[in-house]
Parts: C-alpha cells; structure tokens; sequence
C-alpha cells in the first residue's frame, strides 16, 4: 500500500453508516493519510452542497460529486461540470410523468428539485418494511437525518413541466425512484442517450452520455500525474461500477449487494455500521 497516491471514497453504505454522519475515528485517520501527502477524494452520487454538509470536517479533501458531474479541488474551486442536456432532460421528465408512483430527483451542485413529498420520499425509502416496522424510530432518525443533509435545498415542483421549460439552472443529475417497471423501461430506452447507473434495484442515477465516477477519477489522475495503478477506492452501489474498473486497488463494502463489485474488487471492507473504511486503512496503512 505504500504506493498508494490517491484514495476515493463513496459516502452512503460506505464512510457514512446508518446514522448518516462520519464518524470522528475515520476523520482521524483521513487526516493522517493526507499528513502522508495521499489525496483523499469523497466521491459520490450526491450533490456538493450534500456532500460539503456530510464530509465537510474531514478539512482539505476533493470531492468527486453528481456521479462525477461536478469536481471541486481541495480549496473548494470547480474543477468540471458537466450539465445534462436541457432537450434530452426534457423529454425524459415527459416520460417520467406517464407512470404513476414514480418519482424524479433532478440536482445540480447545489439544489435539487422533485415531484415527490416528504411523505412519498419516506414511504419509498422503507418500501420493503413492514407496516409494522414502518414507523420505527430508527427508521424516523435516519430518514430525517437524510432531510436534513438536504436541508432548504429541496425544491418540490407541482408543475414540473413548466418549470423546466421556464428555468434556466444547469442540472447535473436525474435520480429516478418508485415504479420499477418504469424504471426498467428508462433504462433500457436511454441506455445510449445518458449516461444510466443502478444505485439502487428500485432507482437509476442518470447523467449525461460519458459522465461518471470512473472518468472523473481517470481526469482527475491525469491532471495530478498519478498513475492508476497507484490508487484505491471503497463504496458499495451500482453507481461505483465505473470508479472499481478504473482504480489500481477497488475495495468492496460487505454490506453491498451488487455482484460485479464483489467479483471485480481486490479487497473486502467491513459493514459500513462497523466503520468497515477507517478499520480496513488503519490496518492497511499501519496507523496507531
């Protein structure tokens, strides 16, 4: 490991477990990897406003966000952005809207608008629970907490036709959640129009056509002259796909339910709830 140039790290089901904070041990040991001169990059599905708001005392840290739409440098300055096509963004909101019970996220760095409630934003996120189990306080606390990474910054639209027509913002990224037949449909049907990630079985993560963790991370190696083999990643969702074929060492969570990770990943990491990224580097890297 002592090669090792630059490491890149998912948030959710990754550095951040269940109650959705990182924790003060995993901070430390970042800390101490960057002493080392490693450039640590949170890498993430999320945009930077959710991002900086979750990871924002690990000090000094790039960041990798909206699937590798949009990258900021260790002082905070942008160093890409790469916005879905208004047209193509269009006609897939149309498409959206002729399903019932499906739900649209779309974001740029900053905000993110949607046709969902509070109430079907909590009644898809614990869709497999009981209804017995449904409104159990662990489930309230990290949904809420989940909301509040979000904060303000949430927008819900009831005519969202018109307000992308009428609006001028740069968006980044469309998450899709709810119907999953219509979620199979989409992503079959704009397979070679954006760039589609499963982040989840019952959600897509949608870019534009190239965009991705794995590119983000090979520009971001080019323009730091690190070479690939000298790098490392961790995370556990169909959206990490791209970033594990590009990396020199992908390390797979053991809560991830993907297969392709697994089968392409050189190490396994303990459960997220069990802090699985700050106990594999500590041991990896000899930190006391």
């Amino acid at each position: 490991m002592e090669n090792i140039k630059a490491i890149f790290i998912d948030l959710d089901g990754t550095l951040v477990g269940h109650d959705g904070i990182v924790h003060e041990d995993s901070i430390n040991i970042l800390n101490e990897l960057k002493n080392r001169g490693i450039k640590i990059v949170i890498s993430t599905g999320r945009n930077y406003h959710q991002a900086r708001k979750i990871a924002g005392e690990i000090e000094g840290v790039y960041y990798i966000t909206n699937n590798g739409a949009y990258v900021v440098d260790d002082k905070g300055e942008v160093i890409s952005s790469r916005e879905l096509n208004n047209r193509k963004l269009l006609d897939l909101i149309d498409e959206i809207l002729q399903f019932k019970k499906m739900y649209f996220f779309v974001q740029n760095h900053e905000i993110i608008v949607t046709n969902s409630t509070l109430w079907d934003r909590y009644r898809n996120a614990f869709a497999s629970t009981s209804l017995l189990k449904l409104f159990s306080l662990d489930n309230l606390k990290a949904f809420f907490h989940r909301e509040t990474t979000i904060g303000t910054k949430i927008k819900y639209l009831e005519m969202p036709r018109d307000y992308f027509i009428t609006n001028e913002n740069k968006w980044l990224k469309i998450l899709v959640t709810g119907n999953k037949k219509g979620i199979d449909y989409l992503a079959d049907k704009y397979k070679k129009a954006f760039n589609i990630s499963f982040s989840h079985s019952s959600n897509i993560e949608i870019n534009e056509f190239g965009v991705s963790k794995g590119q983000a991370i090979k520009e971001f190696c080019e323009l730091h002259k690190i070479n690939l083999k000298d790098t490392m990643c961790f995370g556990d969702s169909g959206n990490d796909i791209e970033m594990f074929k590009a990396v020199g060492i992908p390390v797979v969570m053991a809560n991830s339910e993907v297969k392709e990770l697994h089968k392409i990943s050189k190490f396994k990491a303990d459960h997220y709830d069990n802090q699985g990224v700050a106990k594999f580097l500590k041991e990896k890297f000899n930190i006391k």
